[in-house]
């Protein structure tokens, strides 16, 4: 649709108006980035009727707008959100949207107070990517040889080393330690800094069971793709398509399902792998960060409307989250007194969490949005709106667990 916007520019008029009617996802993805400092740089918006993940099209998971716009520059635009289907255009409410503070960045667009609010967690807060890095896992390219369930007994068939343990995103739950559900062949280990494939000779010699289950897939295993080429043309038929860094496996982090209503950061301090696409993690590069302090700053009600507004929309009310989105996370790092003070309340959650997975930690949460709101200089209005916007959150696990992990 982007190329069909940009011939639009190319043929209509100076004084002429474009209506499109289109995938909205290119305002909040890294890969629309281009895009929007396109329309920045040689168009200008005259309006913006947002559909969200209304179902406008039947049998389609699409995420539309209608975009009206024009090949000169404007200083505004009006938006209207649509809530529900059928909708009348004399009922929408319409907002002027100033397109002065809109970069490459995501554009956040509604009310003018909360615009505002992301625009001013952002410039006045680091991104979370200064204190720590965000990962994609790993993905098999055939999980029905290469993942298995826990009691699978092929498990028991082959060697310890050989195998990983996986978080799945059904293993990332809000407040929890995360524990692995499934595991995977992993014939890699860490050299120098760097995950490496074991050699063919090395495997067969050194984990026979393993080597004599993978081959007796070979013809599988090779036929994979990574991007156009086999896994068999590249000679590694037998390793995975993403295997992601062991060494960041290995360590303690803070775990996410890549698709959430809600917040859902977890710690994981199993070593385990994580999905690709289905599971993010964050490690701490910093001294400064600890993982407790930021997982109480994670699932605040503050970071969290931060996220459902950056993040795309997905149909049914979910947000991707991913590393992009995750990596401009605003930190705020206060005194150390402050950040024991939420390292302890993460500390009883987690405790009672562990002890019993539906126990109520409400109060203990409420605590901590508190703080949270404190250290980031919210006023009252502020905090009132986040709590309004996020009354009708669900942090219900619905996710699917059981459909292979996408390459991407």
């Amino acid at each position: 649709s982007t190329l069909f916007m940009e011939l639009a520019m190319t043929i209509c008029s100076s004084s002429g108006n474009t209506v499109f009617i289109s995938s909205n996802q290119f305002l909040a993805t890294e890969y629309g980035r281009k895009t929007r400092e396109y329309f920045l740089a040689n168009a200008g918006f005259t309006g913006m009727v947002d559909f969200g993940d209304l179902p406008v099209f039947d049998n389609t998971l699409t995420y539309v707008s209608i975009f009206f716009f024009r090949p000169m520059s404007t200083k505004r635009f009006h938006y209207a959100r649509v809530r529900k289907l059928p909708f009348s255009p004399g009922g929408l409410s319409w907002e002027a949207i100033s397109q002065k503070p809109l970069s490459g960045d995501t554009w956040v667009l509604g009310g003018g107070a909360e615009t505002h609010l992301i625009a001013r967690l952002t410039s006045e807060n680091p991104r979370l990517d200064s204190f720590a890095k965000c990962w994609a896992g790993l993905f098999t390219g055939l999980d029905s040889v290469l993942l298995f369930d826990k009691g699978d007994a092929r498990v028991a068939e082959l060697e310890d080393d050989m195998l990983m343990p996986v978080l799945r995103a059904q293993s990332c739950d809000r407040y929890c330690f995360a524990k692995p559900t499934r595991f995977t062949v992993y014939p890699y280990v860490e050299r120098l800094g760097r995950t490496v494939l074991i050699a063919e000779t090395e495997l067969k010699c050194n984990y026979p069971k393993t080597y004599d289950y993978l081959k007796k897939h070979k013809a599988l295993l090779a036929a994979r793709r990574d991007s156009r080429t086999t896994l068999g043309e590249k000679g590694i038929w037998y390793g995975l398509v993403r295997f992601g860094k062991r060494a960041v496996f290995e360590r303690d982090k803070i775990v996410s399902p890549g698709e959430v209503r809600g917040n859902k950061f977890a710690l994981d301090r199993t070593g385990s792998a994580f999905s690709c696409a289905r599971v993010f993690a964050i490690t701490a590069e910093s001294p400064k960060l600890s993982l407790p302090y930021l997982l109480g700053l994670l699932n605040s009600k503050l970071i969290e409307f931060y996220l459902h507004k950056t993040a795309p929309l997905k149909q049914g009310g979910y947000y991707s989250y991913n590393a992009s989105v995750l990596d401009g996370v605003p930190v705020r790092m206060p005194s150390s007194e402050r950040v024991s003070t939420v390292e302890r309340l993460v500390d009883r959650i987690l405790a009672a969490k562990k002890s019993d997975p539906s126990a109520d930690t409400t109060a203990l949460e409420r605590e901590i949005d508190q703080i949270v709101y404190r250290l980031y200089d919210l006023t009252p209005d502020e905090i009132e709106h986040i709590e309004k916007s996020l009354a009708n959150t669900s942090h219900a696990d619905t996710s699917d667990d059981d459909a292979e992990e996408p390459g991407a």
